[in-house]
């Protein structure tokens, strides 16, 4: 790739793509004048799956250090599915989704904020 792009735009192109792995195709043709199958067979050189497998492999991180900066698989008092959804920006479904298909572990309190008291 280098001797037919030139190494100025293969470094440029690997720069991209290291920085933000889940950076479209297009995106990066836009920037470096490289073709589709150029990018393609730079991302395997790479070790670099799909840009929407590197978003996925991003989002199961954030949420794992989410989890982990806020002690959320054991605290007893800590967060609702809306509270964490809320904050990260994402759906319900989303979070849900992310979590079962990670094995992410998440303490929900059960009964948070029910006032018992009327009954």
């Amino acid at each position: 790739l280098s001797v037919q792009y030139g190494e100025d735009v293969i470094n440029k192109a690997t720069t991209l793509m290291m920085n933000n792995p889940s950076l479209m195709i297009n995106e990066i043709r836009k920037q470096t004048g490289l073709t589709q199958t150029a990018i393609e067979r730079l991302r395997y050189t790479l070790k670099l799956g799909t840009p929407q497998e590197e978003h996925s492999k991003l989002q199961v991180k954030i949420l794992k250090q989410f989890v982990k900066d806020n002690n959320l698989e054991v605290n007893p008092h800590g967060m609702t599915v809306d509270n964490i959804s809320s904050k990260l920006g994402w759906s319900k479904q989303k979070l849900n989704t992310i979590q079962r298909e990670n094995n992410i572990k998440i303490y929900y309190p059960v009964g948070r904020n029910i006032d018992y008291s009327s009954r």
